[in-house]
């Protein structure tokens, strides 16, 4: 694919961004989303903290939770970006709350 290509499927280089941030939460609240579903309170819980304490999330933060890996850059980013990193807590909270 080329850079224009790419570039094409989004309005602007924001909407690119918040895109990105909205992937990066579905990564991570989905999995919690569904599970909170059919399993107890107790595992939706260590479901969440599961990554936080584990040597992988400690050797690829990129792959875990993406509130601490983005929270420093928040206030530099337009509002379409932090309207798409605010939404993302509020999932997990919501899927945390369920169960």
């Amino acid at each position: 694919m080329t850079h224009g290509g790419f570039y094409r499927h989004f309005e602007t280089q924001d909407a690119l961004v918040a895109e990105a941030v909205r992937s990066a939460f579905d990564e991570f609240a989905t999995p919690l989303e569904s599970r909170q579903r059919i399993e107890t309170a107790d595992a939706v819980a260590a479901e969440y903290k599961a990554p936080y304490l584990s040597d992988p999330y400690v050797q690829s933060p990129g792959r875990g939770c993406p509130m601490p890996a983005l929270r420093s850059e928040l206030s530099r980013q337009p509002e379409q970006v932090r309207q798409a990193f605010a939404a993302g807590p509020d999932r997990v909270i919501a899927a945390l709350a369920e169960g």
